[in-house]
């Protein structure tokens, strides 16, 4: 099985962390440096779901251990419980058992069409289709974020671009996202829901928090609702202040005679 296949590999998240990660920094807490161990050696991570290196490489499954999972080196101590999952503790759901794959190149064209659609319901800027791209890219080869999403190349229905970053106050990394979008055609589905557990799976993997927010005045107090159930109680708001008529900032640039 390769590593951009429907479950998340110790692999992939290395090199995530390894694109992003300064010259010269050291894990800055218990969680990090157990995530950074998790990543080198795969030992077996907190939930279900999760594939020993021995089967993601395809020489057969690793050895069954007393407890039902699989043997693996230097065993970790469990990664604390992060408070956010004590407010409202959600079963894991193995990432195998829902519609939700890990981009490629190949998907650019299909990512291009969801973003097109999010920023003509959502944009407070004007569209750049050459820097998406180039915004996009790095993510689609895993370097430095990932982007996930729902359905074949060419006919996505929903997708998610998580990215590491850190505030200006810390060195210790956190997963969020650029955008989500569900395809107005998809809707009715539960896409965006297995969109947030994926994403919930990819932080539990690469031992880091998940922030998720809302930048949208659209159906805002349902969109609220869903990540309240998902991630807990909100930690802040978002407020944005623009005299400019809103067709003349989402407008794109004039073309050049």
């Amino acid at each position: 099985m390769s590593e951009t296949t429907h479950t998340p590999t110790p692999g992939l998240f290395r090199r995530l962390k390894q694109a992003f990660r300064r010259p010269n920094d050291a894990p800055s807490t218990v969680a990090e440096s157990n995530a950074a161990r998790l990543l080198d050696y795969g030992a077996k991570p907190d939930f279900p779901g999760f594939l020993h290196p021995k089967e993601v490489e395809g020489t057969g499954p690793a050895e069954p251990v007393a407890d039902g999972g699989h043997s693996a080196p230097d065993p970790l101590p469990r990664v604390p419980r992060r408070e956010a999952e004590k407010v409202a503790p959600v079963a894991p759901v193995r990432p195998a058992s829902i519609p939700v794959r890990i981009a490629t190149p190949e998907d650019e064209e299909g990512v291009m069409e969801l973003c097109r659609l999010m920023h003509a319901e959502t944009a407070f800027f004007a569209l750049d289709e050459n820097l998406v791209r180039e915004m996009m890219r790095p993510s689609l080869r895993q370097e430095g974020g990932v982007v996930c999403v729902i359905g074949e190349p060419g006919k996505l229905g929903a997708i998610i671009n998580l990215t590491f970053q850190s505030h200006w106050y810390s060195h210790e990394m956190f997963l969020t996202d650029r955008m989500t979008f569900v395809h107005p055609d998809h809707r009715n589905s539960d896409h965006i829901t297995r969109l947030i557990q994926y994403a919930k799976t990819l932080a539990d993997l690469s031992g880091c928090a998940l922030l998720l927010g809302i930048t949208s005045s659209k159906r805002t107090e349902a969109k609220v609702r869903l990540l309240r159930r998902e991630l807990g109680e909100p930690v802040g708001a978002l407020f944005f202040y623009d005299a400019r008529p809103r067709a003349e900032v989402v407008a794109p640039p004039a073309q050049a005679a």
